[in-house]
């Protein structure tokens, strides 16, 4: 091969490079994401004369997952969170929806069952997932409550922070 192939091959390619890694201000276009799913933890019993919503040990958490676009996946972890770091899984909430929670209707009126490994936007009523998981009499501190969801094809997930006092 002669050099000025070899030059002009490498013009090309320094061309197409530059191109290929300016894509986005060259065209304006740049790829969208996926919002996060907003998951929020509450106790799941709540007397009138308490002021605050302190989660105690061994009571039951409510937990409400909105899926805002994409998919959430029904396994839902719990962690320890101590000196800003997850600790060891506590435990492990797999969210099975009711018939009622379900989206879909049948051409007679009836409702489909929708369990699935992933709920995405659409699938369930309101797109929100509403569950409880246990909390153990020997659980005090920080811990956090994982939930993955997919953007496009990529799993990601968001942590949210509760205390149990």
């Amino acid at each position: 091969m002669k050099n000025e192939n070899i030059i002009i091959a490498m013009v090309f390619l320094v061309i197409v490079a530059l191109f290929a890694f300016n894509f986005s201000k060259i065209t304006g276009f740049t790829p969208a994401t996926i919002t996060k799913p907003t998951v929020t933890i509450s106790p799941n019993t709540i007397k009138l004369s308490e002021s605050t919503n302190a989660i105690k040990p061994g009571e039951k958490i409510n937990i409400e997952i909105k899926i805002n676009e994409g998919c959430v996946d029904p396994k839902f972890y719990i962690y320890s969170f101590r000196n800003n770091m997850v600790g060891t899984r506590k435990a492990t909430k797999v969210y099975g929806p009711d018939v009622g929670d379900c989206a879909r209707v049948s051409s007679r009126g009836a409702k489909i069952p929708c369990g699935s490994s992933k709920y995405c936007k659409g699938n369930l009523k309101l797109d929100t997932i509403k569950t409880t998981a246990d909390t153990y009499p020997d659980w005090t501190g920080y811990y956090i409550l994982r939930v993955f969801y997919y953007d496009k094809t990529e799993k990601k997930f968001v942590d949210t922070k509760f205390k149990i006092s």
